[in-house]
Parts: structure tokens; sequence; C-alpha cells
């Protein structure tokens, strides 16, 4: 095969051509710091006394799981008293709901957690509440002063456009566009938001990292003010305000928000956020490998850095696969391991924070309705044992091997999870580092990961076939190969399908074929 010549010259100007704008410096905070993130959903984690729910002493008594997977911060789903299982209708914002246990022992999990480098993170339900909460109880029978904590008009009023989202209740309408008991917060009303900074700060002292914002979007939604409201814009000013004192009362909070729209527009909220998650970037990664093309993942990523360093040069990226709203990846990608470990591959060689959903890393299936989505964690293969929960029959992942057997299958997810894990933690270029795109075919993803004086290069192998492929200037050596039959000599690689490499270089490259 011939082999192009090209000078490192020519090679690096055709590297940072129109690339400039791809580097952002990192946030100077604590989430800097963070490498991998796990998302645990409380009801189906760790059982810790046989009631079939799993609750926060469960979550204490499996921090040393997470520590060992390298897990560097934690956020909880809701965690507070609520009528459903899943908690996002918030009946006190300042408890515990009682299946998960007591604030005593949610001040035991911030402690142990903290001893381990580990960082709490909770969800914090602003948009909406439930309309069980004292506040809308109040508001519902007139009361004077919590009347407007909610969003309330009558049928006919020519102000709005549509009666989508709003609910009957009497005479007049409240707006609860989820479900009619998730009524939504006014925050045209100043002491709404003296109440939801007053709620944070008990959550600060108590010695959580931050928050991550639940319906940050909805917020103001353009179906719940009159017509002619800036809906984008108020919701961009309060977070900036919310930020603000958030930072005022602990510097190194995260706020991490789910805006789950366009890239442009998450761009748009980031002065006043520290990050917000990725789905473009997600479904770009998960369907670009189900359908063995690359090429998209290069186009979200650019147009993503792009955006973001315009809106904010410290901007961080919060990046991941699936969620609890999500499709399990796994089941997205046809229970294909090979396919669901090569997602793995590529979300943990990118820039950003990586979060991991909780049975993420054991391979678990699921597809909506949500509470399949949401099956308890497979600690072992009898499900009796605790901490198993029991919180719902165990339907989609009959066959998913437990934790208790991936542990001993070098093979495994669980240990391809943890290889990729601590292979980030223990290389800051894979998650503080610099990002340049390589440009390949289609079936090739290729970067470059640069740290200080650690330069990266990264090689995802998309084909179903083995492939060979040949780069300009030198590999030093070899940080990383998925599979071991990979090899290389001089300026040739051979991949199999499916397969990552990761190459320590001491000068930018391209690839030539």
């Amino acid at each position: 095969m011939k082999k192009l010549i090209v000078s490192v010259s020519l090679i690096i100007t055709l590297l940072l051509a129109g690339c400039s704008s791809n580097k952002i410096k990192p946030v100077s905070s604590l989430y800097s710091s963070f490498a991998t993130c796990y998302n645990i959903f409380p009801i189906a984690f760790a059982d810790s006394n046989n009631d079939g729910k799993g609750d926060l002493r469960g979550i204490i008594n499996q921090l040393d799981y997470l520590d060992d997977l390298g897990i560097d911060c934690i956020w909880l789903n809701p965690i507070h008293p609520s009528n459903t299982y899943h908690k996002y209708d918030v009946i006190d914002y300042y408890a515990i709901d009682p299946d998960f246990g007591t604030i005593d022992d949610f001040k035991d999990l911030v402690s142990e957690a903290k001893k381990r480098d580990i960082a709490i993170i909770i969800d914090f339900v602003i948009n909406h509440t439930s309309s069980s909460h004292e506040w809308f109880k109040k508001s519902k029978v007139g009361d004077k002063q919590y009347r407007d904590y909610y969003r309330w008009r009558s049928k006919d009023d020519p102000n709005y456009t549509t009666l989508e989202g709003w609910v009957k209740a009497g005479d007049e309408y409240y707006f609860a566009s989820f479900w009619d008991q998730m009524p939504e917060l006014n925050y045209e009303n100043k002491q709404v938001r003296k109440e939801i900074k007053k709620i944070a700060k008990y959550w600060l002292d108590l010695g959580v990292s931050g928050f991550r914002i639940d319906a940050a979007i909805h917020v103001y939604d353009p179906r719940e003010y009159p017509k002619d409201t800036d809906v984008l814009g108020k919701g961009i000013d309060w977070f900036k305000e919310f930020n603000a004192y958030v930072k005022s009362v602990k510097k190194d909070a995260i706020i991490i928000s789910e805006i789950w729209r366009d890239t442009s527009t998450v761009a748009r909220f980031l002065p006043g956020m520290d990050s917000a998650f990725n789905f473009d970037l997600a479904d770009a990664i998960v369907k670009g490998v189900k359908d063995r093309d690359a090429t998209n993942i290069a186009k979200v990523l650019k147009t993503s850095r792009d955006m973001y360093a315009e809106a904010r040069s410290d901007y961080i990226d919060s990046i991941f696969l699936t969620n609890h709203d999500m499709n399990r990846v796994m089941s997205t990608l046809n229970e294909n391991t090979e396919l669901a470990k090569l997602a793995a591959h590529v979300l943990f060689t990118l820039p950003g924070v990586v979060w991991v959903y909780y049975g993420e890393e054991l391979g678990m299936v699921g597809e909506k309705p949500d509470e399949n989505i949401r099956e308890p964690f497979l600690w072992y293969e009898d499900h009796n044992k605790l901490p198993q929960t029991r919180w719902k029959t165990i339907e989609e992942n009959t066959n998913t091997p437990s934790l208790e057997i991936q542990k001993n299958d070098p093979d495994s997810m669980y240990n391809t999870y943890k290889t990729l894990i601590n292979l980030r933690k223990t290389n800051e270029a894979l998650y503080r580092g610099d990002y340049v795109h390589v440009p390949s075919k289609f079936f090739i993803l290729s970067f470059i990961r640069e740290y200080k004086d650690e330069k990266l290069l990264v090689i995802h192998n998309f084909s179903k076939l083995d492939r060979e492929i040949v780069v300009s200037g030198n590999l030093n050596s070899l940080l990383y190969s998925s599979h071991s039959e990979n090899t290389y000599e001089g300026s040739t690689i051979y991949m199999k399908s499916s397969s990552t490499m990761i190459f320590k270089i001491s000068e930018n490259i391209i690839i030539t074929n």
C-alpha cells in the first residue's frame, strides 16, 4: 500500500484549520476534576432493610462498590417525599421520602461518600411540585400568599394562545404540562424564587456538591405565560440569577441541567449553567455505532463544541449514552454486546464528564414504558439476596448476568466499564484534554486528545470488517487496545472490527488511507 507523505507543518495546518474554536478551557471548579459520574435511581439500586425498595442506607453500604468502579460523583434521582415511585412530584423539598430513609441517613451518605472522594449531586425538581404540596393546596383554595405561586388563568383569557397543558380546577385553570398532579411554579413571582434559593441553601449546607436541574427548559414554558412573553430569555435570566446565588453559598457548587433540546438552545442557557447534558451527542453515538457510521458523531461534536465555546469559554460537557428517561443503550443496540462495548469506548474517550446510568456497566436492557428502564440493579443471581431490590418484577433483564457473575469474567461488560473508567481517571488527557478531530473514512472515528505534555491519538473502528489504517507521523507507543488481536507496525495499524486503540504521540498526525 502506497503511503502519503505530508509535512508536519501542513499536517498541523490541516488539523487546526477551522478548529480553534473547539478548544474550551476546563471549568475552574469541582466539576473539572470529575472523570466519571454515576446516576442512581434510588428505589432500584440497593435495599438495606429488606422491604424491597432501594434506599439511602443501601447506597451507603455499596459506596465501596462505586469507589472500586472508579466513580467520582453520584447523581441521585429525586429523594423527597412523593406520591409516586419516581418521586418527580415533590411534596416536601426539605425532607427525605420514608421509602428512602431519613435526613440523618442522607447526612451519613454525604459523609461516607466524602471519605471516598465521591461527591453527591441531587435532582432538583423546581419546574413543578406535587399537587399534594402545601403550597399548591393553599394556592388552589385561593390563599392570598400562595395563589400566585402557580400559574392560574380563566378559560377564555385572550392573552394565551392555547389551553394545552392547562388543567381545570373550579372556574379557573392551572398549568401542569407533565401531569395534572404536577402543577408548575410561577417564576414571575419573586417569592417563589426566594423559596427555591432557600431550599438550595438547605441542601448545600448539608453537603451536596450541586444540583441536576430537572426540566430546565420548562421553567418558562411558552404555553404557560402570555403570548408576548420572552420565555426563553426569562428562563436564561432566571438560571443566571439562581447559579449566582448558589455560587454565593458554595463557590464550587455545580449546576447541571436537563435541557432536552437542540444544541443551539442548550448553548443559549450555558451562561447560567456549569454544564448541560448533551442529548444530541448521546443520540449520535448510539445511532452511529448501530449504523456503523461515525460521520454524524464528528459533526455533532464540532457543532456542539463550537456553539458551547462561543457561549462560554470555560464550559465542560456532560456526556452520556442513556438515562432514566430513555431506552437503555443495550436494547437500542439490539443486545449486541460488541456494539455496546464500542459505544462505551467512544463515550469514555470523548471530552467532558462521563455520566453512567446505573446498570449500564452490567449491560442491563430495558425499553419504555419507564418502569422497564428502571428495573432493579442485578447484584446477585439470587434475586432475594440483599441488597437486591424488588420494587418491581424483573422482566427485561431475566437473561442479563448479575454483577456477581460479571466480576469473574474478564470479558464482561462490567470489566469493560471498570477498565474504561479507570483508564479515563488515570489519563488526564482523556477527561481534561483539548480535542481535535482527525478526518478519516466514515467507518473510522479518530481524534487527538491533548493535555499539558501528553498527546493521545484515539482511533475507533466502527466497521464490521477488520481494517488496516495508515497514519502519517510517529506512533510513540500503544496506551490501550480493546482487542488483543490489534497490532501496529511503523505507521500501519491493524484493527479488529468494533475495536479501539489509543496511542501516545508527540506530533499531530493524519490518517492517510
